[in-house]
Protein backbone atom coordinates (compact mmCIF):
# COMPACT_ATOMS: atom_id res chain seq x y z
CA UNK A 1 0.00 0.00 0.00
CA UNK A 2 1.36 3.58 -0.87
CA UNK A 3 0.52 5.43 2.14
CA UNK A 4 0.08 8.88 -0.01
CA UNK A 5 -2.01 7.68 -2.81
CA UNK A 6 -3.94 3.84 -1.46
CA UNK A 7 -5.28 5.18 1.85
CA UNK A 8 -7.97 7.72 2.27
CA UNK A 9 -8.21 10.43 4.70
CA UNK A 10 -6.20 13.96 4.23
CA UNK A 11 -2.60 13.95 5.75
CA UNK A 12 -1.53 17.22 7.23
CA UNK A 13 2.02 17.67 8.43
CA UNK A 14 1.83 20.69 10.59
CA UNK A 15 -0.79 21.90 13.31
CA UNK A 16 -1.68 24.75 11.08
CA UNK A 17 -2.38 22.58 8.51
CA UNK A 18 -4.40 20.41 11.07
CA UNK A 19 -6.26 23.08 12.68
CA UNK A 20 -7.75 24.07 8.90
CA UNK A 21 -8.50 20.70 8.17
CA UNK A 22 -10.36 20.21 11.10
CA UNK A 23 -12.26 23.51 10.51
CA UNK A 24 -13.02 22.33 7.51
CA UNK A 25 -14.78 19.19 8.56
CA UNK A 26 -16.45 20.42 11.27
CA UNK A 27 -18.04 23.36 8.78
CA UNK A 28 -19.55 19.91 6.85
CA UNK A 29 -20.75 18.11 10.06
CA UNK A 30 -17.76 15.94 9.60
CA UNK A 31 -19.64 14.35 6.61
CA UNK A 32 -17.22 11.89 4.99
CA UNK A 33 -16.04 13.19 1.76
CA UNK A 34 -17.11 11.87 -1.39
CA UNK A 35 -13.60 10.95 -2.77
CA UNK A 36 -13.17 9.17 0.46
CA UNK A 37 -17.01 7.61 1.00
CA UNK A 38 -16.05 6.20 -2.91
CA UNK A 39 -13.06 3.89 -1.39
CA UNK A 40 -14.94 2.22 1.69
CA UNK A 41 -16.67 -0.83 -0.24
CA UNK A 42 -12.78 -1.57 -1.58
CA UNK A 43 -11.40 -1.42 1.72
CA UNK A 44 -14.34 -2.60 3.85
CA UNK A 45 -16.28 -5.71 4.14
CA UNK A 46 -19.58 -3.78 6.54
CA UNK A 47 -20.24 -0.29 6.98
CA UNK A 48 -22.47 -0.51 10.17
CA UNK A 49 -22.78 -0.34 13.75
CA UNK A 50 -21.85 -3.87 14.69
CA UNK A 51 -18.07 -4.50 14.82
CA UNK A 52 -18.30 -4.61 18.31
CA UNK A 53 -21.08 -7.21 18.01
CA UNK A 54 -19.48 -8.91 15.28
CA UNK A 55 -16.19 -9.40 17.34
CA UNK A 56 -18.18 -10.55 20.57
CA UNK A 57 -19.49 -13.03 18.67
CA UNK A 58 -16.46 -14.74 16.70
CA UNK A 59 -14.88 -14.97 20.49
CA UNK A 60 -17.30 -16.78 22.10
CA UNK A 61 -17.89 -18.95 18.69
CA UNK A 62 -13.62 -19.39 19.35
CA UNK A 63 -14.36 -20.06 22.80
CA UNK A 64 -11.49 -17.42 24.31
Amino acid sequence: IDLNTELFGDQVLTPEELLGKLEEYAKSGFALPERYAAMQPSMYEYVDRNNSQRICEEIMKRGW
